[in-house]
């Protein structure tokens, strides 16, 4: 049973054609706030989305 994470769940398994695109169109708001949030504090909104990109690269690489 998934958490209540406040998002909309899936509409899709994870094999259907628009699962990815669902997944993206929950995240942007996200996304968009936090580069908001970042670029609203003082940092520069790219290098903001750069480190989101490289953050969520480092969650896929395995836990030691």
């Amino acid at each position: 049973m998934a958490k209540d994470a406040g998002l909309a769940a899936p509409q899709h398994p994870p094999t259907h054609l628009g699962y990815e695109k669902e997944c993206r169109d929950v995240l942007a708001p996200l996304v968009s706030d936090i580069l908001a949030k970042a670029e609203a504090a003082g940092w520069v909104r790219t290098q903001a989305a750069s480190s989101i990109m490289y953050l969520a690269a480092m969650e896929l690489k395995p836990k030691s």
